[in-house]
């Protein structure tokens, strides 16, 4: 997956959009799993097809705004252009502080090795209050977008929806608001993905994108149930998120990595998470 930068070029992307019609020009193979996998046209196409296909700027414009997240280069396009018009410093300013903060005490817990006891109290509690003034926040400004806030902050209050699994009516709001800011180029699709499949997670119903991953009986990272899951891909794709297999077997090296280790009791684990889910309103 690709994150657009904090200061991003547009004249760089075009560059982009531009480098991959040669690729496909030069029938170089390193550009078909990119073209299979984030346009639904060349899904199925083998690459002797796929070099023969016609495939314009606005195609290779169309695929490499998707691998930034957004659906479309006019989404893409308006997102950039809009950034800094409206540039409001100050609430930039606490928006970063606050994913500096909340990154902060995960550090603290990982350190101490209590951050995968469960969800954590000392976490819980950081959400929470990030979750109550963005919702001051909102009904202040709106949903901050990157014309408001610019890309890093646009980032970081979608990771606050994100992270507000206690508060479900609020991220069922912030749902609805980023729904709308993605329509209008103010947010990549790929949050929209998150929070929704975080929603469909904690509610026990299939994701969409296979977003949310949680351990299974073997002790790996799932997705889970899906729906329609032979075209989960092709879905991750049109938000701009990467091919389902690989992205698991890096989450789950990740994990691992900070020291997080399948539940020895899987029962006691779900049933637990089954209680949170009742104490703060999922079920």
């Amino acid at each position: 997956m690709k994150s657009i930068p904090e200061k991003p070029d547009l004249d760089y992307l075009k560059k982009e959009a531009k480098q991959l019609r040669t690729l496909h020009r030069n029938a170089d193979v390193s550009c078909c799993d990119r073209m299979r996998h984030f346009d639904t046209v060349y899904s199925d196409k083998t690459d002797a097809e796929i070099f023969s296909s016609k495939f314009s700027i606005l195609d290779a414009q169309r695929i490499t705004a998707r691998e930034y997240g957004f659906s479309s280069w006019a989404k893409l396009k308006r997102c950039i252009e809009s950034m800094h018009k409206n540039f409001n410093a100050a609430l930039h300013e606490e928006l970063i502080h606050m994913k500096d903060r909340d990154a902060e005490i995960r550090q603290k817990l990982l350190d101490e090795g209590v951050l995968y006891d469960a969800y954590h109290p000392e976490m819980e509690k950081v959400h929470n209050e990030h979750a109550e003034r963005l919702k001051a926040i909102i009904a202040e400004h709106g949903w901050p977008g990157t014309s408001m806030v610019g890309i890093d902050g646009c980032r970081a209050a979608w990771r606050i929806a994100q992270f507000a699994i206690s508060q479900p009516e609020f991220q069922k709001q912030s749902l609805k608001l980023l729904q709308a800011a993605v329509e209008e180029g103010e947010a990549p699709s790929r949050m929209l993905a998150f929070l929704t499949d975080i929603i469909l997670f904690h509610s026990n119903k299939p994701q969409k994108y296979g977003a949310i991953a949680d351990w299974d009986d073997d002790g790996h990272l799932t997705y889970g149930e899906v729906e329609d899951e032979d075209k989960l891909d092709q879905r991750r794709g049109l938000v701009g998120l990467g091919p389902i297999g690989p992205e698991l077997v890096a989450h789950e090296q990740e994990v691992k990595k900070e020291g997080r280790r399948p539940p020895e009791d899987l029962e006691k684990y779900k049933q637990k998470a089954e209680a949170w889910a009742k104490r703060v309103g999922w079920k």
